[in-house]
């Protein structure tokens, strides 16, 4: 006990700096502009003005040899994506060890996104998502999720070629790949985050869309084309102040795949319902602010979130390390994410 609150004390004094003390070799990232995605800092990307429609290619068993076969690009070499392949990005991009992010979704035509529960929604079928990651200006894979006619899903990442050409599915997923520290998740994994969820996506929801101000598909213009089966009664954002604002949403994205509803893991909930009008109301205060811990370390003094007192609040601390024993999130990342942490930091200070 005594080891790991000084492990804490000095997690969180390194990395709150922004300054490179710590062992996990990351560099540092600088905090950016909240909902702001990696690869689209300034709200804009390339147009793809041509109209054309990819071709989908099929294996026997439903999947895919490559990734140009998906529907994504009707020439992978020049990055022309489909014209029914819109591009998104979520209130708050999950962290995934600095990686720059695209995003698409296909819709198919003529049908709706169930939206009877505003918390639940439930996707067609044939509904696709890709989404790419980068690092160093390289692609380095792009993961596709498929809502399939059985209604499960097909999750899979494909692997790009050094060419940056071409990707391949690699099922079983594949550590460091292309010389990086990233490594791309195996299909179990992939399942491992999605099947909390009420229909497998994480990002495509009403208050990860809500801001009408981004680029791309958002909450308004899935409205505006009568895509939604039912459309919101009341404005939909996540609660509060701007630094709660953030940190809920922060949350929601990292955190709520596994921490959510009547199942939620040690019985904390970090996601946020598009009912909540104030913090207060919200599974995140209810759970975790002010919550004694579940685990063998309470010793009386840290929570899970301890109003204004980070250096007790669990929740930070298992952001702020990357040992395999406390890490939060278990799996998807090996660099702590410092700007995540600038957030919920500055939440907690501000709790009453």
């Amino acid at each position: 006990m005594i080891v790991f609150r000084a492990a804490l004390v000095l997690s969180l004094s390194c990395s709150l700096t922004l300054a490179g003390c710590g062992s996990d070799g990351a560099e540092i990232i600088q905090p950016q502009a909240p909902g702001a995605s990696e690869a689209d800092p300034v709200g804009k990307v390339e147009q793809h003005l041509a109209q054309c429609v990819s071709p989908v290619v099929r294996q026997p068993d439903g999947t895919y040899a490559k990734l140009s076969d998906t529907g994504l690009y009707c020439d992978i070499a020049l990055g022309t994506i489909d014209q029914d392949a819109r591009y998104f990005a979520p209130e708050i991009s999950l962290w995934i060890d600095g990686a720059s992010k695209k995003r698409y979704m296909r819709l198919p035509p003529g049908t709706k996104i169930d939206s009877t529960d505003m918390d639940n929604w439930i996707f067609p079928v044939g509904m696709k998502v890709w989404k790419e990651l980068s690092l160093n200006g390289k692609k380095i894979e792009t993961r596709l999720l498929e809502k399939r006619p059985n209604n499960t899903w097909l999750m899979v990442a494909f692997q790009w070629n050094a060419q940056q050409s071409e990707a391949h599915p690699v099922p079983g997923g594949v550590n460091n790949a292309n010389g990086t520290s990233h490594d791309i998740p195996s299909i179990g994994q992939c399942r491992e985050c999605h099947h909390h969820v009420a229909d497998a996506l994480i990002g495509v929801s009403p208050l990860m869309l809500e801001r009408s101000s981004m680029f791309g598909v958002t909450l308004f213009n899935l409205i505006a084309r009568g895509a939604l089966t039912q459309n919101p009664v009341r404005v939909i954002q996540f609660p509060g102040n701007q630094p709660t604002r953030d940190a809920l949403a922060y949350l929601y994205a990292n955190c709520s795949s596994c921490h959510r509803g009547t199942a939620a893991h040690a019985g904390l909930n970090l996601s946020t319902s598009v009912w909540d009008l104030r913090p207060e109301d919200t599974a995140v205060y209810r759970t975790a602010v002010n919550g004694p811990l579940a685990t063998w370390w309470w010793d009386g003094d840290l929570l899970r979130v301890a109003p204004g007192a980070p250096e007790r609040s669990v929740v930070l601390a298992r952001m702020s390390t990357r040992d395999p024993e406390f890490q939060m999130p278990q799996i998807g990342t090996k660099i702590v994410d410092r700007t995540g942490m600038t957030l919920i930091y500055d939440w907690i200070m501000q709790i009453p």
